[in-house]
């Protein structure tokens, strides 16, 4: 793992590590609802334009430094530079300051209710490390990984790709709530944790079912059965599983033409995808997922129609006839060593013949494919019009965290597509007052992007862990080594 910074990368890795390091000022729990963590609370003021939060006792860096207010307030402003929430917020403060040790206080333009959900969302994690480090420019990796979570990362065992290892942080203060998703208690029930990161599926699962390795994070499907029937191992599907997305290149022609992207969702079958990606066995896969991921208080029906029963083929066939479509090959980036969204991909590209398309796969590894998509030119130069790929987590749980519903152009996340009316609905969510404004939002949000289509969703393939039967506590969603105990 060569990123160890979770604010310079927002990538899955580099935020699991990050919440074995760092701890947060808010988290979330279990049933989606932010909570103080480093915070004691917090007070606004009758304006809404001052939130005054006080942070708890006890609490240390890895350094035997104490967290204050002004290393929080470095924190919050280097992860604001670079994250989509952060940015927002940014938009309307008027200054952020710390007048004590325990205390900073936020000053805003105009009312921003959101503002700890801002802090405490789960990813990308808004880690808080010492002053002298988090003056740091976002664009560089920290010189030191030194947090206040319940373990501190052994520099001098660390090996870039291979391991990574964690000790307890004896004088860690936890939370008195029980442990939450990434609220409440963080405990480090073990002394040591060691992450290996081992390429090769069979070495895992060989590994794994010798009892040489306790979790096998993204157990790959074609193991599943003989993990199943070690004896040692239990595999569990992930509660938040990626909601996987068919992402178009809205700056090239074809799917600039939003008539096309139409012609392509009465054909989609979220089943025919799931079963390429994960199997036939229905339990290990979600259909019926539109642009909020079905756990979200924020899923909803709008929309949905297309993607409900057996896939109209003619009319997709009709709509592509009647559309701009000059027969011109679609490129489709087809990641064969990634080896669930290779088999999404063989099944749209089969669904893209069927209805008139002319297909060019490509198939290349991930890191090529990584490179490719942000190619903003013609085919002809290196660009592409189709890939397969996946939000991770809970990326797809709200308008601000699910960063490919964005329609900021250029500036939006690969594939690029514009949409004023996603945009200003997205600052409505924002600045919606309460939970049901912002659930009504969300409705009208999913039912534009239907019509837009900034990308398709899929479904949702549910993640694999495969954990040892010693092991209690390891969470499903993502990995964070807090409160896990082995026997």
């Amino acid at each position: 793992m060569p990123v160890l910074d979770p604010v310079f990368s927002p990538v899955g890795v580099a935020q699991h590590h990050g919440y074995a390091v760092f701890d947060t000022l808010y988290g979330m729990d279990e049933n989606f609802k932010i909570q103080p963590q480093m915070a004691q609370g917090h007070e606004v003021s009758a304006d809404g334009l001052t939130w005054t939060i006080k942070l708890r006792e006890g609490l240390l860096f890895h350094d035997g430094e104490p967290v204050r207010g002004r290393d929080v307030v470095a924190s919050i402003n280097r992860w604001s530079k670079g994250d989509a929430f952060g940015q927002t917020l940014f938009s309307i403060v008027q200054e952020l300051s710390a007048p004590s040790d325990d205390t900073i206080v936020f000053r805003l333009k105009r009312p921003f209710p959101m503002l700890p959900n801002a802090l405490g969302k789960p990813t990308p994690m808004l880690p808080i490390m010492p002053e002298r480090l988090a003056l740091t420019e976002p664009s560089k990796q920290v010189a030191e990984v030194i947090g206040s979570g319940p373990f501190r990362f052994v520099k001098n065992e660390w090996v870039s790709g291979s391991r990574v290892v964690y000790e307890r942080f004896d004088r860690y203060k936890p939370r008195s709530e029980a442990g939450s998703f990434t609220a409440g208690r963080k405990e480090a029930l073990v002394d040591r944790v060691e992450w290996s990161i081992i390429p090769d599926s069979a070495t895992a699962a060989s590994a794994i079912m010798a009892g040489e390795v306790d979790v096998w994070h993204n157990a790959q499907p074609d193991f599943i059965q003989a993990l199943e029937t070690s004896g040692t191992v239990r595999v569990e599907v992930g509660k938040i599983s990626p909601t996987t997305i068919l992402r178009f290149n809205q700056l090239q022609p074809p799917f600039n033409d939003p008539k096309i992207r139409q012609a392509v969702l009465p054909a989609i079958n979220q089943a025919d995808v799931m079963i390429g990606m994960r199997g036939a066995d229905p339990s290990r896969w979600v259909t019926g997922v539109g642009f909020f991921h079905p756990m979200s208080p924020m899923a909803n029906s709008a929309g949905m129609d297309p993607l409900k029963g057996p896939p109209d083929l003619e009319k997709a066939r009709k709509l592509l006839a009647a559309s701009s479509y000059d027969g011109r090959p679609i490129v489709i980036l087809d990641p064969v060593d990634q080896a669930h969204l290779h088999g999404a991909s063989l099944v749209i590209g089969k669904m893209l013949e069927r209805i008139g398309f002319k297909v060019d796969m490509q198939t290349m590894d991930w890191g090529t494919l990584v490179q490719r998509r942000t190619n903003k030119g013609p085919v002809q130069q290196g660009g592409w019009n189709i890939f397969v790929t996946g939000l991770n987590e809970m990326m797809a749980f709200d308008p601000v965290a699910n960063i490919a519903i964005r329609g900021n152009g250029e500036k939006a996340y690969v594939g690029w597509p514009t949409s004023q009316k996603l945009e200003d609905l997205r600052d409505k969510w924002i600045y919606a007052p309460d939970d049901d404004a912002r659930k009504a939002v969300a409705r009208e949000m999913q039912a534009t992007a239907f019509e837009e289509l900034p990308y398709i969703p899929l479904g949702s393939p549910g993640g694999f862990v495969a954990i040892s039967k010693k092991v209690r506590g390891f969470p499903s969603e993502f990995p964070r080594f807090y409160n896990v105990s082995v026997s």
